[in-house]
């Protein structure tokens, strides 16, 4: 399947959703600075240089996976980079392959404050999309289409009650193969920690229609399969609130992340608290709550963050759970 990739790059200098990583003091990294990185010949040719770094994991393309990753990194005083990331993206193969391309660019002007180079983050999401398949996506081949599965999902899905009572949402990944029926067959939750989400996600893959014959000459009939199974409360108030409420909870969880490098940890976990108060589904603000805890020896509090993250699909929570969760 060949396949179109390409880089958009909109507000870089404003994305800082990200995971905090132990940083001694002397390797301060500003979040910020008045005049941001630049890449030599601009964002065109920031584009066609990851672009020609970049290669699609055979997995995801064979799957039909595809979707955007946004990397952050640092670019040093002299220009280099450092500090590669993917903070989020569809999947970890994606991941790595927008990280591998990202380390193998070239010099950028480096960024200044108050008349010196200094050491900033950059940040700019990767979009990975296939393109000159016949199909494009495993749900073109389900009777209905993707809106037909929606609309099975969304009118069977049961809440767990508990789950529904605490106000706890996911996002519950399936990893599934074809049958011999062309039915979609749950193999393991990938990010199973709630018996409670696992067992009702997998219950609703098992309700789906067989899928169109032509699929058993795709390449999704010989392939593990992510589906992912969202649980969302309905939203309180109006679209405009969110929004607002979405704001201010940017900027509280950018406090939380300054507080933390500065080893404020009390500081940062009041801002943290406030950022999940302004907007509940933020993972980030969880597993880096979760981190705060664990710095403030709260293991209980850890614990519960690190969970949250993770059923939210962040794996690097795991390691959390391990060490807070006992």
């Amino acid at each position: 399947m060949k396949y179109v990739f390409a880089l958009v790059i909109g507000s870089c200098f404003s994305l800082h959703s990200t995971f905090i990583k132990a940083q001694s003091s002397s390797d301060s990294i500003l979040l910020m600075a008045e005049q941001m990185p630049e890449y030599p010949g601009g964002v065109d040719s920031l584009r066609l240089a990851v672009a020609a770094n970049v290669i699609y994991p055979k997995q995801c393309e064979d799957s039909g996976i595809q979707g955007r990753v946004f990397v952050r990194f640092a670019v040093n005083e002299d220009g280099s980079i450092s500090h590669v990331e993917a903070i989020k993206g569809p999947h970890p193969l994606l991941n790595a392959a927008a990280v591998e391309a990202v380390k193998k660019l070239g010099k950028f002007k480096p960024g200044m404050q108050q008349g010196r180079p200094v050491k900033v983050y950059f940040s700019m999401p990767v979009l990975f999309r296939l393109d000159g398949g016949e199909k494009k996506s495993l749900f073109d081949f389900y009777p209905g289409g993707y809106v037909a599965y929606d609309s099975l999902i969304e009118n069977n899905l049961r809440y767990p009650i508990k789950a529904r009572q605490k106000g706890v949402e996911a996002v519950i990944i399936v990893v599934c193969k074809l049958n011999d029926q062309l039915k979609l067959v749950p193999e393991r939750v990938e990010n199973s920690i709630d018996s409670s989400f696992d067992n009702e996600a997998v219950r609703l893959v098992k309700l789906l229609k067989p899928f169109d014959e032509k699929v058993a000459q795709s390449s999704y009939a010989t392939h593990e399969l992510y589906l992912k199974i969202y649980f969302d409360l309905p939203m309180k108030g109006s679209l405009a609130n969110y929004f607002a409420y979405r704001k201010s909870n940017t900027e509280y969880y950018d406090l939380g992340v300054q507080y933390f490098k500065q080893d404020n940890y009390s500081k940062a976990l009041e801002y943290f608290d406030a950022a999940l108060n302004m907007y509940a589904r933020d993972a980030e603000a969880y597993f880096n709550r979760g981190i705060t805890k664990a710095k403030l020896n709260d293991s209980t509090g850890a614990c519960s963050d690190f969970v949250r993250a993770y059923l939210f699909g962040i794996f690097d929570a795991k390691k959390g759970i391990e060490q807070n969760c006992k």
